[in-house]
């Protein structure tokens, strides 16, 4: 994750929760349940950035949910 001037945070409307870009860190969620439904506690959103840039990727979250939950690709 990159770290930006102004906006940028990720928000996680049901838990009432934003959390801004830091550099050097990562966010990490499993959006999946025990019993493998999915958790839409965990529906999020991105806001804008508004002065710099955000640069993030999505890997990770995929392959912990690979491990922890049978998937049909």
């Amino acid at each position: 994750m990159s770290e930006v001037a102004q906006g940028g945070a990720t928000v996680f409307t049901d838990l009432g929760l934003s959390v801004f870009p830091i550099k050097n860190a990562a966010l990490f969620w499993m959006n999946v349940l025990p019993s493998g439904e999915g958790n839409e506690r965990t529906r999020h959103a991105a806001c804008p950035v508004l002065r710099g840039s955000k640069w993030g990727g999505r890997n990770i979250e995929r392959i912990g949910m690979a491990i922890r939950v049978a998937c049909e690709w």
